[in-house]
């Protein structure tokens, strides 16, 4: 998700929040104060959770603060909702946000690397570099977001991923990393490409290994 879908997603649950405060009623022996509108505070609550979940991850304390506390629809619980807004929006706008995904993605890629390692050691060099190449396409997608770079285009009124080696280029572009890495990438795109399409021999085991390390210390 790009900073600025992030950002609109950020003020559409900003807006409900209001309006959900602003149905705040007196309720007699209600614990946790006067109660807003269930409806709507089901909506902000359990929209926001999923926000949370898909931008930052289940491990976050943001995820976890709401997932297991809040249910009633108080308005002292719709107003600690929005305390864990206004955190995020912090976050976003002084750009802490981007390292926190970051470090969410480098996990994912992590236990995918480490699979990709296992099968090597097994002497299974094809999946093992699809699995790579896939980590590899990955990564370049959280950099060209970081980077405030297009990972989509409009295609026939639809949104279409870029392909791996045109995002490769851009970030060359960019001067994210320079033309030695660039044509790294190049090569292990190829590798990729040719292991998805069945051209198994058209590299070998210690090129998968090469590859592997170098994808390694790319995401390092």
């Amino acid at each position: 998700m790009s900073k600025e879908r992030i950002d609109l997603r950020l003020r559409q649950l900003e807006e409900l929040a209001d309006r959900t405060i602003q149905t705040n009623q007196s309720a007699r022996g209600r614990v946790g104060g006067n109660v807003v509108d269930s409806v709507l505070y089901t909506e902000l609550r359990t929209s926001t959770i999923s926000f949370i979940l898909s931008v930052l991850g289940s491990k976050h304390p943001y995820y976890t603060e709401l997932a297991d506390k809040y249910e009633n629809a108080t308005a002292t619980y719709a107003r600690r909702i929005v305390g864990v807004l206004k955190g995020l929006r912090g976050e976003l706008d002084n750009g802490w946000l981007d390292d926190l995904r970051g470090i969410v993605s480098a996990e994912i890629f992590t236990d995918f690397i480490g699979m990709a390692e296992h099968l090597l050691d097994e002497g299974y060099k094809d999946p093992a570099a699809v699995i790579i190449g896939s980590v590899l396409e990955g990564h370049l997608r959280t950099l060209s977001q970081k980077h405030e770079l297009p990972i989509a285009q409009l295609r026939e009124g639809k949104e279409v991923p870029i392909k791996a080696d045109t995002l490769n280029a851009s970030l060359y572009k960019a001067n994210v990393y320079n033309l030695t890495r660039q044509k790294s990438v190049v090569a292990w795109l190829d590798l990729r490409n040719n292991a998805a399409h069945g051209n198994f021999q058209e590299y070998s085991q210690e090129q998968v290994k090469l590859m592997y390390l170098g994808v390694l210390d790319f995401l390092a």
